[in-house]
């Protein structure tokens, strides 16, 4: 899955690579993200949040093994040379030009708070199943979570949320892998 994800990336030629957390699911799997990692940071800059699963893996230890590969958001924000300023925690400011990468999408309440004008989410969260879909939300898990489907609009914050790549945990069904593409100017 990550080969035909590196192939991807690197035809698409992006300027910027942004991982959403969840980036190591078993304390076996540093060595594979690192290897990932280490091809395409030959592509673009990284920066990345880190997920529920690399809390339960031991963050330490992933911010360890991936030290040097990508910039770590929740440590502190990127200011990029366009003026966009990247974000990885709601503390670390609002403007008109920053954007909060988060990993959870109901953390899209705080951003709309702070005055972040666009989040993105890492992946759904409540289930990687889609047993049908309506008015924009993805079910079953819309019956538990409120921000379960691709694009919402929480006051002034326009929330964008990955279905995401992964095939461990949770399990795929019926839910694409996918990412968020975006053009900024």
């Amino acid at each position: 899955m990550l080969d035909g994800l590196a192939r991807e990336m690197e035809q698409a030629r992006p300027d910027m690579i942004l991982l959403g957390g969840d980036l190591v699911d078993f304390p076996w799997g540093h060595a594979i993200l690192a290897a990932w990692l280490e091809r395409m940071a030959k592509l673009c800059p990284l920066a990345a949040v880190p997920g529920n699963h690399d809390r339960w893996v031991g963050l330490k230890r992933v911010k360890a093994s991936l030290f040097g590969r990508l910039h770590w958001l929740d440590e502190g924000p990127l200011e990029l040379d366009c003026g966009l300023r990247l974000c990885g925690q709601v503390s670390q400011g609002a403007s008109p030009r920053s954007l909060l990468v988060g990993h959870e999408p109901g953390f899209v309440k705080a951003a709309a708070r702070a005055g972040f004008p666009l989040m993105l989410a890492g992946h759904l969260h409540g289930c990687q199943w889609i047993w049908f879909q309506r008015k924009g939300l993805d079910y079953p898990g819309a019956w538990f979570f409120a921000y379960h489907g691709p694009r919402f609009q929480v006051g002034p914050t326009r929330l964008l949320v990955s279905r995401g790549v992964s095939d461990t945990l949770p399990v795929r069904i019926a839910c694409p892998r996918d990412y968020i593409w975006l053009e900024l100017t």
